[in-house]
């Protein structure tokens, strides 16, 4: 059906030209799956370009490399691409994990390996610390508690923390980049290696650090609140402290909820930026167009696939500290060779795990664009094989 586009089409992409409706753009809604195409795309292509649907033209036009066919001409993959509730999400991670686990597992060593095991020696001390001053303020000795957080070892360890969370927010993103890849590459069934998502990184490492910044910079904005309060708390007197920080926690629900809002709405950027080649202000839009509609449901799959992994962290924590205990009671180890040894097993764990999130948002970016453009097997291929054909 032809018609012009309204507010209803706009923000959808052409499936042929991977280029967004606008208002007012002559489309023509497909009969059969009611995908929104340009008309001049629908005419070009003589029909629907979503794969499967029963409007798109019959063609002679050769199959892409690099997927296989079942007999009925069907594309062959790891993952059936088509809308997915959280259950074939959960059942995509597993698999597409078991599929290469020590690839997706070296690539995100290779970039936060070292700020995490930094991260994970400076966490002890700086726990120790703040408990020993929120004892002190229990006890009404409030001098010795801005005694501890005024002390040189409380400044070392948050000195080391900030220094590993700086190197954690330039490294992460294209940590994360190489696993999309990776887990793109696995879908298809591609036999990718660690060179070939290293190089499609590289290519792109300025636009994906540069869009985390736009990312981290609204971040900061509305993390400000809590800086503050932690700021008065260290260094306010207690009659001041109270002052400021009674009206200002009144504000923390609706800045964490700003806060969970834009972390969703911003989670597609690195997926934005590697799959499809955009830059970073075109990463950030297209990562707000996407969810469009769907926040709840994003957030939803978000929170459940972050309790799985947080209950998995927790009893490998316990693990950890299985460890330790017997470094300290049975072989009466050092304190300091303790961390050190613990640390460096906690970063491998923590290492074992991450690649779980970024799968499943891999497949929920999928998901979306399936549900939203008629995105398909055909076209994964296609974008992800000239990727690697540019290379």
């Amino acid at each position: 059906m032809v018609t012009q586009a309204t507010s209803e089409h706009a923000g959808k992409t052409c499936p042929y030209c991977q280029q967004p409706v606008k208002p007012g753009d002559e489309i023509v809604l497909c009969g059969s799956c009611g995908i929104p195409h340009h008309k001049v795309c629908w005419d070009e292509n003589g029909g629907c370009t979503t794969y499967g649907c029963d409007s798109q033209p019959e063609t002679n036009e050769s199959k892409p490399s690099g997927l296989e066919f079942d007999e009925a001409g069907d594309a062959l993959s790891l993952i059936d691409l088509r809308p997915m509730d959280f259950g074939d999400i959960l059942d995509g991670t597993i698999r597409v994990y078991r599929e290469r686990p020590w690839l997706f597992v070296v690539i995100l060593a290779i970039w936060i390996a070292v700020p995490i095991y930094i991260s994970q020696v400076a966490q002890r001390p700086w726990m120790e610390l703040n408990w020993e001053a929120l004892r002190a303020y229990s006890q009404g000795a409030s001098s010795e508690a801005q005694a501890i957080y005024q002390s040189r070892e409380f400044y070392a360890t948050n000195i080391a923390l900030l220094v590993s969370s700086l190197l954690q927010f330039f490294l992460l993103p294209l940590a994360i980049g190489g696993t999309v890849h990776a887990v793109s590459e696995t879908i298809i069934g591609h036999a990718v290696d660690l060179k070939r998502s290293m190089r499609v990184v590289k290519t792109r490492i300025l636009r994906i650090v540069l869009a985390y910044l736009l990312y981290g910079l609204i971040l900061l904005l509305l993390f400000l609140p809590f800086l503050v309060f932690m700021v008065v708390l260290i260094y306010a007197s207690p009659r001041t402290a109270f002052t400021v920080l009674a009206p200002l926690s009144l504000t923390f629900p609706i800045f964490l909820f700003l806060m969970i809002y834009f972390y969703v709405k911003c989670l597609f950027i690195p997926h934005s930026v590697i799959l499809e080649d955009i830059g970073p202000l075109s990463a950030l839009k297209r990562s707000f167009s996407l969810t469009r509609g769907h926040w709840w449901r994003t957030m939803g799959t978000v929170f459940l696939i972050g309790i799985i992994v947080s209950v998995i962290g927790y009893l490998l924590g316990l693990a950890v500290k299985l460890v330790e205990f017997g470094f300290i009671e049975w072989l009466h180890a050092n304190k300091s060779v303790t961390i050190a040894i613990t640390a460096g097993l906690s970063a491998f764990l923590t290492l074992l795990i991450a690649p779980i999130t970024w799968i499943a948002t891999t497949l929920m970016y999928y998901d979306l664009r399936i549900r939203k453009e008629g995105f398909d097997l055909l076209l994964l291929a296609g974008s992800v094989i000239g990727d690697n054909d540019s290379e």
